[in-house]
C-alpha cells in the first residue's frame, strides 16, 4: 500500500524536522501525536475503500430501447418525432387456466398522437378493424395517453 509508506514517511520526517528546527519537546510531541493520527485515519480509509462493495453496473435505461421490459422502478420516455420503442410492462396477468396473457406496456410518460405499428419479436403485426392480428392469436389495444382516457374495458371484465 503505497499510502502507508507515505504516511510512515511523513510521520517520520515531520517527527525530526520537529526536533531539529524548533527544539521543543512539547511541539514535537503534538506533531508526533498528530502525524500518527493521520497514518492510522489513512490507513484506515484505505481499508475501507477495499472493503467497500464496487457499485454494480447501472440497470437498463428507457433510452435507444426497442423492446419491452419489467423495471420495478422505471423513468417515465419522453418520446419526441417518430421513433421506434419498447416500453415499461407495467401489467402483466394470465387468466382462463393461462389461455390468455394480458399484458399493459407504457410506451410514453405523456399524450402521443399515434401508434403506428406493433412489432412482435422484430416482426410487424398487422391488425385488423378490431385489433387482431398474428393469425388471430393476438389482440391490440392501446391509448394514446388523453386526460379522458378510460381503462379498458376487456382487460377489466376479463381480469381480477
Amino acid at each position: 500500500m503505497p499510502q502507508v509508506a507515505i504516511a510512515a514517511a511523513f510521520s517520520a520526517a515531520a517527527t525530526t524536522a520537529v526536533g531539529v528546527f524548533t527544539g521543543k519537546v512539547l511541539a514535537g510531541a503534538i506533531l508526533t501525536t498528530f502525524a500518527k493520527a493521520f497514518a492510522v485515519n489513512l490507513v484506515l480509509g484505505a481499508i475501507a475503500q477495499s472493503l467497500q462493495k464496487r457499485p454494480s453496473t447501472p440497470a437498463l435505461t428507457q433510452r435507444d430501447q426497442t423492446v419491452s421490459v419489467r423495471q420495478p422502478v422505471a423513468p417515465h420516455q419522453i418520446i419526441y418525432g417518430r421513433t421506434r420503442t419498447g416500453g415499461t410492462i407495467v401489467f402483466l396477468e394470465s387468466t382462463n387456466d393461462n389461455q390468455f396473457l394480458h399484458i399493459i406496456i407504457a410506451l410514453a410518460g405523456h399524450e402521443v398522437d399515434a401508434i403506428e405499428e406493433i412489432y412482435f419479436n422484430e416482426e410487424e403485426v398487422p391488425l385488423d378493424g378490431a385489433g387482431i392480428g398474428f393469425g388471430g392469436k393476438a389482440r391490440v389495444q392501446y391509448k394514446l395517453g388523453t386526460d379522458d382516457q378510460t381503462a379498458f374495458a376487456d382487460l377489466v371484465s376479463e381480469s381480477g
